[in-house]
């Protein structure tokens, strides 16, 4: 999904959403804006990319689906990563992750599943007969740096990460631009 901020900070304020985990099951990503410094032609895409790019499609597109699950296993060496990067993660939830302590607590799941995505893209139709080494769950943590990052972002324009005080101050401060008043009622 492509949105504005304007749109995100409205779904991501939405308490039915946020109550029932579903702002934790994204991905996100802010980008900066880039306005004032865009151009009106951009290069194309080299021959040799878009060739690579198109090979790729197709591979993962003539993937047979037999109907089963194929299982994707890990080499010792990546196993003994991910066991890291999630027992790691877990005490991260209550100190510096606790304001997505929801999208945080699906993390590793997410690099787990953007390690698969990367092995398949490696192995195509043999993906399930090779294990994830190490070096694909290591790119996968890199990847996943940028999301982790783009996440708290997302969660201070929704104000997730702000205070209960934070978050009745920014409320009536908005009431008060909205109303165009210099004053409300308590109630």
């Amino acid at each position: 999904l492509t949105i504005q901020p304007a749109v995100l900070e409205a779904v991501m304020g939405n308490a039915e959403f946020s109550g029932r985990g579903f702002l934790a099951r994204f991905l996100y990503s802010l980008p900066g804006s880039t306005v004032g410094h865009r151009r009106y032609e951009v290069g194309r895409v080299s021959p040799e990319i878009e060739a690579a790019y198109n090979q790729l499609q197709d591979t993962l597109l003539a993937i047979e689906d037999t109907g089963e699950a194929r299982t994707i296993k890990l080499t010792p060496e990546a196993h003994k990563e991910s066991k890291r990067f999630a027992e790691a993660l877990e005490p991260r939830l209550l100190s510096d992750l606790e304001e997505i302590e929801e999208w945080a607590g699906k993390f590793h799941g997410q690099i787990m599943r953007i390690a698969g995505i990367i092995h398949c893209c490696l192995y195509g139709r043999d993906a399930a007969k090779e294990p994830v080494s190490l070096d694909t769950i290591q790119r996968a943590e890199a990847i996943g740096g940028y999301f982790l990052e783009h996440a708290l972002a997302a969660s201070r324009i929704g104000g997730l990460a702000d205070r209960p005080e934070e978050k009745d101050a920014k409320y009536i401060l908005k009431r008060l631009e909205v109303d165009g008043r210099m004053e409300l009622s308590k109630r």
